[in-house]
């Protein structure tokens, strides 16, 4: 039964739910799309060139800033 309503789909093997799971609840408190969070900071910025022709500068900054860039591109 406990089974059933857990989903593995987001987190998917056990490293990444214990690397993510903190995250995934930052990401909910601060708003953001934790789809792009897990895409991480060079996957992000590829995406960004490539879809939106737009270049972020990802030094200097946690990976919850360049969500929070990424989503206001994105959705915004």
């Amino acid at each position: 039964m406990i089974r059933e309503e857990k989903s593995n789909d987001t987190f998917g093997c056990g490293f990444n739910k214990r690397k993510y799971a903190g995250d995934a609840k930052r990401c909910k408190e601060l708003g953001l799309d934790f789809k792009i969070h897990c895409m991480g900071p060079k996957r992000i910025k590829r995406y960004l060139k490539r879809k939106y022709d737009i270049e972020i500068e990802i030094e200097g900054k946690n990976r919850f800033d360049i969500t929070r860039e990424a989503q206001a591109i994105i959705y915004g």
